[in-house]
């Protein structure tokens, strides 16, 4: 579906394909509604949390774990119109405050909703009210400025298109470095502040992709999923990255998936802005160890 649907979108000229994702924000909404509530008719009772809710950092491996989810029947993926047309108008989905009905409008279905929105008190009290529990991912920001380069410039909508399209790689690291890397501690940094530990767990993508299956059972635990072991490897082997980059090496969505890539093109010049920028935001998150990187 993701495949398809970017394929077509990136052979439209660029209005035409961010009016053409618009018109179909809504009847997309209502047919996947009706899957999840044909979803949770048949199948509700089997779970305990018929809502998951994955807050994913952009680039940081959301897509993959909402297909692995997605391997438990019934549940649909659902992303509200309101989080679209927030990404429309401010051309990022990592600072999208969710309305109050974000998840209480999702009674009597099996939703599984990932966003990319912030740790904020709101969005942090809209899961608490809704008891939903909440997986959050994050990653190593410098391999982020790299990956979010490729997917800006392979997505004319996006916010930073214009600002990337003809630029080289070093100088989208430093116009990530300049303009996105604070927003992107700020968004770290609020869900440790904002989140329920009673309802959530925090993932790093560099350890979900070096032992998937051991994180995907905490995650699964979470959710209150149970499979055993020998289900949980399929899982774990029908989405593995190189499948799915396979599947979708049109789009470029899934490109490396790599950790530790950001040391074939960071150069001495990008290391010094980066730590200027970031603080100790590498030490603190068990990046490094120090500075001396």
């Amino acid at each position: 579906m993701l495949n398809q649907a970017q394929q077509i979108l990136l052979k439209l000229p660029k209005p035409i394909a961010k009016a053409a994702k618009a018109l179909f924000t809504y009847p997309r909404y209502w047919v996947c509604c009706a899957r999840a509530r044909k979803g949770y008719q048949a199948h509700g009772d089997q779970y305990s949390h018929p809502v998951l809710f994955v807050a994913g950092m952009p680039k940081s491996g959301t897509t993959w774990v909402e297909q692995m989810l997605s391997s438990f029947s019934g549940y649909e993926a659902i992303l509200i119109p309101e989080a679209t047309f927030s990404e429309f108008k401010t051309g990022e989905g990592h600072c999208f405050e969710m309305p109050k009905t974000a998840l209480s409008r999702f009674r009597r279905k099996l939703v599984l909703t990932k966003m990319h929105v912030p740790g904020t008190e709101n969005n942090g009290q809209i899961l608490r009210d809704a008891s939903v529990p909440c997986l959050i991912l994050h990653r190593d920001l410098r391999d982020v400025s790299i990956s979010h380069y490729y997917y800006v410039r392979n997505t004319p909508w996006h916010g930073d298109y214009n600002a990337l399209e003809n630029a080289t790689v070093e100088e989208g690291i430093e116009y990530f470095i300049r303009n996105r890397l604070g927003e992107f501690i700020q968004w770290i940094d609020g869900w440790e502040r904002w989140r329920d530990p009673n309802a959530s767990i925090v993932v790093r993508y560099e350890d979900l992709l070096k032992d998937t299956s051991h994180n995907m059972k905490q995650i699964l635990s979470l959710f209150g999923l149970s499979v055993d072991d020998e289900q949980l490897e399929s899982i774990v082997a029908a989405y593995d990255f190189k499948s799915l980059r396979a599947k979708n090496s049109a789009t470029g969505f899934f490109r490396k998936g790599t950790s530790g890539d950001w040391q074939n093109h960071y150069t001495p010049e990008l290391q010094e802005l980066f730590k200027r920028f970031s603080g100790d935001y590498l030490i603190r998150y068990g990046y490094e160890l120090n500075l001396d990187w």
